[in-house]
């Protein structure tokens, strides 16, 4: 199985990207393979109207291989940091530079980091209704996190928290269950 995740967060050094860097680490305790596209590293220009029915008309190659990514991989994870009660604008981007059935029937996991667990979810719940809206299949593991599930090591940022550890593991296997039972 091979996994891309999307970073949704502009910022470097990000929660998004450490609790990515989580639930990468247990997919490949799986055995399955993982590609991160951090839009902070690598991001895309702004979508065009005209890109939607084929993003690869753009002729942007960042948007291309983008597209390219999303069609190679089996599964979806998109993560990304509550802004302004909601998902970033940056993801928003990115969503928009594909298809509008770009997630055909592949798994789809949401992932996203607030100010505290109680506002986290928020994002997920937004991105629900655009993965289902993209044709995707929603995982019903979901992960928001807060400040508080971290902790800054001699390595960097960490998820600390074993119950966050544990639901990127639960996370980590639902979407390889479901991915074979759509191929």
């Amino acid at each position: 199985m091979r996994v891309l995740l999307v970073c949704g967060s502009p910022a470097e050094g990000s929660h998004t990207a450490t609790l990515l860097s989580e639930v990468a680490k247990q997919i490949q305790n799986n055995g399955d393979q993982v590609e991160l596209w951090d839009l902070s590293v690598k991001p895309l220009a702004f979508s065009q109207p005209n890109w939607h029915k084929d993003p690869t008309s753009s002729g942007v190659v960042a948007v291309c291989d983008f597209y390219g990514s999303v069609q190679a991989a089996d599964a979806i994870v998109l993560g990304t940091p509550l802004y302004h009660g909601s998902y970033s604008g940056v993801l928003k981007n990115a969503l928009d530079c594909l298809t509008g059935d770009a997630f055909k029937n592949k798994p789809v996991g949401l992932v996203s980091n607030g100010s505290n667990i109680r506002k986290s979810h928020q994002a997920c719940l937004h991105l629900t209704t655009v993965v289902m809206t993209m044709e995707g299949i929603v995982m019903h593991t979901q992960i928001g996190t807060g400040k508080e599930d971290y902790q800054q090591t001699d390595a960097g940022l960490v998820v600390s928290n074993d119950d966050i550890i544990m639901r990127c593991q639960k996370l980590a296997s639902e979407l390889c269950v479901w991915t074979k039972r759509v191929s």
